[in-house]
């Protein structure tokens, strides 16, 4: 994947995840002990940043839903190989995902298609490079 290409991944994640915060709980951790996590946990960041990814590819509508429960079940496989409980990924991934969700009805149609115009430029840049 190139530097242009995962910097914009990972803007475009971090501004959808920005959205999710403040939130409520994963688990029982309270938001000043998640906001440490994500910041001293780079496998959580990743979580949120494909948490929110996920958020927005449904409500683009560029990806099949099967395509979205393959990409997330390759990303928690990947997640409990680094060492991450399923459970936890299970939790992060529901959390971001619904701020995420939530920021996107409250964002203006005119962002969100901008936003949806990165992704898809993504998703055809994928597929360019084979998958």
């Amino acid at each position: 994947m190139s530097n242009s290409l995962i910097s914009t991944a990972r803007g475009l994640g971090f501004a959808l995840a920005a959205l999710a915060l403040p939130m409520q709980a994963v688990s029982q951790m309270s938001d000043q002990e998640i906001a440490s996590t994500l910041e001293s946990d780079p496998l959580a960041q990743m979580i949120v940043m494909s948490a929110s990814m996920h958020a927005l590819a449904k409500d683009c509508g560029d990806y099949t839903d099967l395509e979205l429960i393959e990409m997330k079940s390759k990303q928690r496989e990947m997640a409990v190989e680094k060492g991450m409980d399923g459970a936890r990924f299970d939790q992060i991934f529901s959390r971001f995902e619904e701020r995420a969700e939530q920021g996107l009805a409250e964002m203006p149609p005119e962002k969100r298609k901008a936003q949806c115009e990165q992704l898809k430029k993504m998703k055809e840049m994928g597929d360019k490079m084979g998958g």
